[in-house]
């Protein structure tokens, strides 16, 4: 799961749907739980309950806050899921040279996309078919064409540019 956001939702979803399954997420993740009292604005009369990851614990459902798998805890924790018959699920951007993307190729990840925001082309044609001010992309290493750039100089901001 990235870091903030996503996994929040999708731990609703799954518990709403899926009560029986024990969910269980990293030290990261639990925090963003604990948060949720301060947030009651966005977060109304749900059930997020989940219990903080231990190597030898059962858990049926795992929110990791590492999508690449780069901590070494974190790719143990995968290992011993896939080990346990389970598999993994990766819900954004997969990069090159990762350990989930080496787990996907082998077909113990599935990539199961689960839109936050927009894509790059998405942003395009919503900037192109409407006439605002200003346009602010998304967080994204996706660079803007130079010459969509040129075409909507007043409207669109750079990301590459602070």
């Amino acid at each position: 799961m990235p870091k903030y956001g996503r996994g929040i939702e999708l731990l609703k979803l799954l518990r709403e749907n899926f009560p029986e399954y024990l969910c269980c997420g990293d030290e990261h993740f639990i925090e963003q739980l604990h948060s949720i009292p301060d947030d009651r604005y966005w977060y109304k009369s749900a059930n997020f309950t989940a219990f903080e990851y231990k190597p030898n614990c059962r858990c049926d459902i795992l929110f990791l806050s590492d999508p690449q798998l780069r901590s070494e805890m974190s790719q143990q924790a995968a290992r011993r899921v896939i080990c346990d018959g389970g598999c993994g699920v990766m819900t954004g951007t997969v990069e090159r040279g990762s350990f989930s993307e080496n787990l996907i190729r082998t077909g113990r990840m599935k990539l199961v996309r689960y839109p936050v925001h927009q894509n790059y082309k998405e942003y395009i044609l919503l900037a192109e078919r409407n006439d605002f001010r200003r346009v602010i992309p998304y967080h994204s290493a996706d660079n803007l064409s130079e010459t969509f750039l040129a075409s909507h100089k007043k409207s669109i901001t750079d990301p590459t540019e602070g």
